[in-house]
């Protein structure tokens, strides 16, 4: 699986004639995660014991790239509340404004 998460993107960049640099970054940063999750998944090294809970904690952890919140207690992923969204993009908007002065 490892060395053809890693020869793919590349391949597929030759064969769609990719010249935008933001997609080939968005292409090419897809096989780094899946060869960390791969070795993470060979080696036994889940962040928590809820991805390995369920089938379904295990396809959705390793399967994303979306970084997510394991609730130890429930053993499902944690929903963002509207205060925690807010916040957030409030914090990008500010970073954004003062990285463009």
């Amino acid at each position: 699986i490892i060395p053809v998460a890693c020869f793919i993107p590349y391949m597929l960049l030759d064969f769609l004639d990719m010249r935008n640099k933001a997609l080939k970054l968005a292409a090419c940063n897809l096989p780094s995660i899946v060869v960390f999750r791969t070795i993470e998944a060979m080696m036994d090294t889940a962040p928590t014991k809820v991805v390995e809970a369920s089938i379904q904690n295990y396809m959705a952890y390793y399967t994303t790239m979306v970084p997510f919140h394991w609730d130890e207690i429930t053993g499902k992923r944690r929903k963002i509340s509207g205060a925690e969204l807010s916040l957030s993009i409030f914090r990008i908007a500010v970073t954004f404004h003062l990285l463009s002065l």
